[in-house]
């Protein structure tokens, strides 16, 4: 049986696969949602992930530049990747 170490993953993923599908991208709530994420995570990779997004996402929100929503989108993703590398079974794999 697997048990992952952070309970949170799962409403954290569904959030952020909500905010990369929506329309128009909510930089305020994806900083707000990122910065939970690097405070409160128990995993490093994503706590580190988490950090390193959040100075673009910030910039994002007061920014109307197309290079900076482009980056942003993209250390979403990353932090998105991170957290579905961790929610993925582990099959094959001991202690799984």
């Amino acid at each position: 049986m697997m048990e992952r170490l952070d309970p949170r993953l799962d409403s954290w993923k569904l959030a952020l696969e909500r905010l990369r599908s929506a329309q128009s991208a909510d930089w305020a709530e994806a900083g707000r949602l990122v910065a939970e994420i690097a405070r409160m995570s128990t995993e490093t990779m994503l706590r580190q992930a988490a950090e390193q997004a959040l100075p673009v996402l910030r910039q994002a929100v007061d920014n109307d530049d197309h290079g900076v929503a482009l980056a942003a989108q993209r250390r979403l993703g990353v932090v998105l990747e991170v957290v579905h590398d961790l929610t993925a079974p582990r099959f094959g794999r001991r202690n799984a």
